[in-house]
Formats: structure tokens, sequence, C-alpha cells
């Protein structure tokens, strides 16, 4: 059997000490891996949620503030319509970050520009679906955008 010394902070020391570490720090970390399924592959319906939270989506729409040929969407233009085309659809709550998207131009330069991102915590119901179809429709055709970025994901929700 291996001799372990200990400091005062009960950390092994030494050669042995540091090798048995390095072997149960592998072991918890494979143990943990075995049980890890990727995102890829991860099934919504085995979520489990916390008590005071319920299954539900996230969604977060990209809304790039930029225009070609013309003046960037200010932020009263962009606050008007977070008053006119979101408030409404959503009175129950929403969360508005500041952030900058970055993508590849056409031209392989590295390009950027501010991007307001809208999150919100739904149920997933057919009127919600609907409503960010009408205000994604909205942008696009207020401000003459191309596009307005989407993410979805199943998270367990609680307010």
């Amino acid at each position: 059997m291996a001799k372990m010394l200990f400091s005062t902070a009960g950390t092994p020391v030494g050669s042995s000490g540091r090798a048995l570490a390095i072997g149960l720090l592998w072991l918890f970390y494979l143990s943990g891996c075995s049980a890890l399924t990727p995102p890829e592959r991860a099934d919504p319906s085995e979520l489990r949620c916390l008590d005071g939270t319920a299954r539900g989506i996230v969604t977060s729409l990209y809304f790039g503030l930029s225009r070609t040929g013309r003046p960037d969407i200010s932020d009263r233009q962009w606050q008007s319509f977070v008053e006119t085309e979101i408030l409404p659809r959503f009175p129950g709550g929403f969360t508005i970050v500041d952030a900058r998207g970055y993508w590849q131009g056409r031209s392989g330069a590295t390009e950027s520009e501010r991007t307001k991102v809208f999150v919100l915590g739904r149920s997933g119901d057919a009127a919600e679906a609907a409503a960010l179809a009408q205000i994604i429709a909205a942008y696009l055709w207020l401000f003459d955008q191309q596009a307005v970025g989407r993410t979805e994901q199943v998270a367990c929700l609680g307010f």
C-alpha cells in the first residue's frame, strides 16, 4: 500500500498522493460523463423540473439594428417598436438584452452590428407562436430587414 502524506489543509502531497488524487478525479469525471446525454440527443419529454417550475419554452429573437443604405434603427425607434408590437402581445413580461451580433460577410471579413435580444419564457401554445410570427413580420416590414434570428429551447420555467 502506498504511503500518503497530507498537508495541514488535508490535501495529498508527494507523487503517490498526486497520482491517487488525479486517478480519483478521472474516476469521478468518467462516471459522471456516462450519465450525461449530449444536447442533440436529449429528449425534451425527459426534462424533470424542480418544484415551483414547469416545462416550457424559452424563445429568443435577435433583432439586428443596422440597415443597408439607411441610418441604423435608433433607440427611440426600437422603444416605439417594443411598445406597439411586443408589449401588447406579451404583457405578462419578457426581457430585452443589448448585444452585438457577429458574422462573416460576403467578402470574408468579420462584420458586426448592434442587436436587441428578446427573451420570452412561454407555454408553447399556438397563440404565442402566432404572436411571435406577427412581431417578426412587423419588424421585417417596418425596418426593411432581411431576417430576425430565432432560437427555441425547452426549459423549466418559474417566476
